[in-house]
């Protein structure tokens, strides 16, 4: 069954050709001094991430904060005219006010190596819930939060991701009725997963709390790579917030 006819809350939408992700390749790893290293199998961002930086600190920390506005300033320079673009045609699909954000982590890219790529894909599956971790001004919700991803480069056999109809409603449900004690014990019990296909250049947007986690796919090459533009919004005070 294809994603499109499984979850509606998954939208593709065609953003960059594919010379323009080629553009921006060229740009990412002329910065590849900037890659921050996740973990030693080839996995890297360029680009602050809420989930990987701010777990078991205090985001306000000086230092911290040093780092965050250093690498936010490089993103921003280096790919002022992508993030114009995105918020151009997030507005479209959200249908109100976008800003990137000057508080917390900007949009940024994951990148997998090789192996990486296909490992990445053993990941749990897991609802974004970035937004928890930071301190906002205003707490009122006024739409579901969303994510995004945008393909820059793809391994020769794609990428996707594996999702799951599940909520996070009936995950609590489980939760309350003592059935699971963590997310992990969840993942156990979850139906069917399907694949959502990433193309290249292409905004994948999630409309909602959707659970995944990057997709598994084979044959994978040394070679390859998966490199991908993150981010998350949530909107608050008439205003949806972009950030990583």
């Amino acid at each position: 069954m294809s994603t499109e006819a499984f979850d509606k809350r998954l939208i593709n939408i065609p953003m960059l050709r594919e010379s323009e992700c080629a553009s921006i390749l060229e740009q990412i790893n002329g910065l590849r001094h900037r890659w921050i290293t996740r973990n030693p199998n080839r996995f890297y961002s360029l680009g602050r991430a809420t989930y990987l930086d701010t777990m078991g600190i205090e985001p306000a920390k000086g230092a911290f904060q040093c780092r965050l506005k250093s690498d936010n300033y490089l993103l921003q320079i280096s790919f002022k005219s992508l993030y114009l673009v995105l918020g151009e045609l997030l507005q479209g699909v959200l249908g109100g006010k976008v800003e990137i954000t000057r508080e917390f982590a900007v949009p940024g890219f994951h990148i997998f190596l090789g192996e990486a790529s296909a490992g990445a894909g053993m990941a749990s599956p897991h609802f974004d819930m970035q937004y928890r971790l930071l301190k906002w001004a205003e707490e009122k919700d006024e739409a579901e939060p969303i994510s995004f991803t945008l393909p820059i480069r793809l391994p020769r056999a794609g990428g996707g991701l594996d999702v799951w109809k599940d909520t996070p409603a009936d995950m609590e449900g489980r939760y309350r009725r003592g059935e699971m004690a963590s997310i992990h014990q969840y993942a156990e019990k979850l139906g069917p997963r399907h694949f959502h296909r990433y193309s290249l250049g292409h905004l994948t947007v999630h409309l909602d709390r959707v659970l995944h986690r990057v997709g598994s796919v084979a044959g994978v090459q040394p070679d390859d790579a998966r490199i991908t533009l993150q981010g998350h919004g949530r909107k608050l005070d008439g205003v949806w917030h972009i950030y990583w």
